[in-house]
């Protein structure tokens, strides 16, 4: 895993306030993490140093992906002789590309550090910076922050150590879980019962000693996944008697949920042979009530393409939200009669 910690260059307290996070960062979230640190002049201007305008295009793209934001955004910085620069000098994309300018005064600047940055986003901001963005355009500019719980951040006083520790915690859990559901989500792609770490930690920037650490949490979440589909129970079954061979027929399929969850929608994809069904997939969903059995049918048209049987299978995916990501963990296959 890799950290960005962004930072006033000639100012001291922000200097001590990185050091720690440094040591808390390898204490806390990974000991052998990557970090880098990016120090930003306080009078940065359009003559700043190459290796600051990288910096500063960088913490401005880290900082959109933490945002929801009605129209995107870039930030001018304004010296006191009225010169101005965008974040990243010549780094930055051409500014016709937005409709919103935030310009800052050079003795604003500091309001924007220190900074954190894990998973390609913002995840630790200075308190104030909320304040700062509304006060300028209060108007025209409408957005919020993501909350830390959806790949957001987190406003916090740097100085406070206690604080940071805590929410640095907190922090790793958080990450722990999110990455365990990417790798889920990647199991199930793949339809692998074991993640391909190899992959992974390209995909997620993540070193592969990290991951396989992270091994009990991905396989524990599968587990706790595929016991909770359990417990929900959908039971698909063939109404049809039998479908006729190269002739297109309307398939009858009936779910039967056995429990008293509910369950706020169900997305159904039904896969057949080649050329049995358009497109070789069935797309569709349905919702159940709180009664403990209930039965929903969906139809389908077939071509049945050999005899005496064509497979099918069914697989289910559940309201995320509701449940997270919790996949049945494998195809339910049905067999239908050809004559």
């Amino acid at each position: 895993m890799k950290a960005k910690i962004f930072y006033i260059k000639d100012d001291n307290a922000q200097k001590e306030i990185v050091e720690d996070l440094k040591e808390y960062l390898r204490d806390i979230l990974y000991g052998n993490m990557d970090i880098e640190t990016h120090a930003i002049p306080a009078n940065y201007n359009y003559g700043s140093e190459e290796s600051a305008h990288q910096a500063m295009d960088t913490y401005i793209r880290l900082l959109r992906a933490s945002m929801l934001k009605l129209n995107d955004f870039h930030v001018k910085i304004e010296n006191s002789s009225g010169n101005w620069c965008y974040l990243g000098g010549e780094h930055s994309e051409y500014s016709s590309l937005y409709t919103n300018n935030i310009t800052l005064k050079e003795n604003q600047v500091k309001a924007m550090f220190p900074a954190l940055s894990l998973m390609n986003r913002m995840v630790l901001l200075p308190e104030g910076i909320d304040e700062l963005f509304n006060d300028l355009h209060k108007d025209n500019f409408n957005f919020l922050f993501k909350p830390l719980d959806l790949e957001g951040i987190s406003l916090i006083d740097f100085e406070n150590r206690i604080r940071v520790s805590n929410m640095l915690t907190h922090l790793k859990n958080k990450l722990e879980l999110e990455i365990a559901k990417y790798c889920n989500r990647y199991m199930e792609l793949k339809n692998s019962p074991y993640p391909d770490y190899n992959v992974l930690s390209k995909l997620l920037n993540v070193k592969e000693r990290y991951l396989t650490g992270l091994e009990k949490i991905i396989l524990n979440q599968k587990s706790n996944s595929e016991s909770l589909i359990n417990y929900i129970k959908i039971t698909p079954k063939v109404l049809n008697d039998s479908v006729k061979y190269k002739e297109t027929s309307t398939v009858r399929l009936e779910f039967n949920k056995e429990t008293e969850i509910p369950i706020d929608e169900v997305y159904i994809e039904i896969r057949a042979p080649f050329q049995t069904i358009e497109n070789n997939i069935v797309k569709t969903s349905m919702k159940f009530s709180l009664e403990t059995s209930e039965t929903k049918i969906i139809e389908f048209p077939l071509t049945a393409q050999a005899k005496p049987f064509c497979p099918i299978e069914v697989r289910f995916r559940f309201n995320e939200l509701v449940f997270g990501n919790n996949p049945i963990p494998f195809p339910i296959p049905l067999i239908i009669n050809v004559n």
